[in-house]
């Protein structure tokens, strides 16, 4: 699964509605530019892992190795 151009308000969202509903943040880039110019987020459930990354250019992509309904649920 690879979601792209997903814009920043609605990436965003889906982030921490994912964390509100149980998903553990297992890595979160902290480097100087964290969020002002580029951002990634790891979250997992179970067995599933998604990876949430944004720049200021191109948004947000959301990326898994499978497809996750709950991610394409909340688009």
């Amino acid at each position: 699964m690879k979601i792209e151009d997903i814009p920043t308000e609605q990436f965003q969202r889906i982030m921490k509605t994912l964390v509100s509903n149980g998903w553990q943040c297992i890595y979160e880039f902290d480097g100087v530019i964290a969020w002002v110019d580029y951002g990634e987020v790891h979250l997992k459930n179970g067995n599933n892992l998604v990876k949430f990354v944004w720049d200021n250019w191109t948004e947000g992509e959301i990326t898994a190795d499978r497809e996750i309904e709950e991610v394409r649920a909340l688009l």
